[in-house]
């Protein structure tokens, strides 16, 4: 059981069965799922499967990644075994608290701030939505695709203020257009397909279990280039770009309607976001 002091924090549960238990929610979490931990929260993640549960993790901050490199070892080094002492700096140097290690807990006899909250989600849990179709263009077209996407984590989601999480699908030869975020970096992790991806000047196939970071103002488009549906996460390091999802989408219970272009274009002015095709202004070019 530990917590990090000052960052949110998302773990995917890329293969394996889980428990988790997160402040005072519990529950058995498989492949595909997900959970929100906010900074401050107690945490303690357990692997009740058969097999070997396979996660990521991404922070809202900087800071853990120090606990990690000081506990550890790079693959060509040879171990050598750490004193409690030495996990006590190392916990320290991360901005965490382990509660078994008689570490001083600083947010001990404090009343916690209201913010985020913890969320424990299975794979086909969270606000499910549908591409709004372009003139001409079939409403299943694009990442988003009836019963396949979702937005997790965000403020009107779980009221998370630093990080931000959608799912989503590609069917074979479909495509991401090329656009920029003008205020949040993004991390694209590809959990199943091939897509070749387009980011400043640099072109690469990536494959599942590959990713990609985007930084902010920085051009990028993505294709699906395989045979079989893509599927992917993108994580934002700040609100925006879920605003102009439901901008231009439907809850999925919802018929979705052709969208104008002056539609598109107040979508994408909504979420901070620029499409090379549109003919919207850039603010950095």
């Amino acid at each position: 059981m530990h917590k990090h002091l000052e960052q949110d924090e998302i773990i995917l549960i890329e293969q394996g069965t889980i428990h988790a238990h997160v402040g005072n929610q519990e529950r058995d979490l498989h492949a595909g799922g997900m959970v929100f931990i906010p900074a401050h929260t107690w945490v303690s993640v357990k692997n009740t499967g058969t097999e070997t549960a396979s996660t990521v993790s991404i922070f809202s901050a900087p800071g853990f990644e120090d606990h990690l490199r000081c506990e550890s070892v790079l693959a060509s080094e040879k171990l050598t075994t750490i004193s409690r002492a030495e996990e006590n700096e190392c916990d320290h140097l991360g901005h965490v608290v382990y509660r078994d290690r008689g570490e001083k807990d600083p947010d001990s006899g404090t009343t916690a701030e209201s913010g985020a909250k913890p969320l424990l989600l299975e794979k086909n849990e969270g606000e499910q939505r549908t591409w709004r179709p372009e003139p001409g263009e079939a409403a299943s077209n694009g990442l988003i695709i009836t019963g396949g996407s979702f937005i997790k984590v965000s403020p009107k989601n779980n009221g998370s203020q630093h990080l931000v999480l959608m799912t989503g699908s590609m069917a074979p030869g479909d495509a991401i257009p090329t656009h920029k975020h003008l205020g949040q970096d993004e991390i694209l992790l590809i959990e199943e397909g091939t897509v070749r991806v387009h980011l400043g000047d640099q072109y690469r196939d990536i494959h599942a279990g590959g990713m990609v970071f985007i930084p902010a103002y920085t051009w990028v488009g993505v294709n699906n280039i395989g045979s079989e549906t893509e599927r992917g996460v993108a994580i934002f390091s700040a609100p925006g770009f879920e605003d102009h999802v439901r901008c231009e989408s439907v809850p999925v219970s919802e018929k979705p309607t052709t969208m104008t272009p002056a539609e598109e274009n107040e979508c994408a002015h909504v979420g901070h976001v620029v499409y090379r095709d549109r003919g919207e202004q850039d603010s950095k070019n």
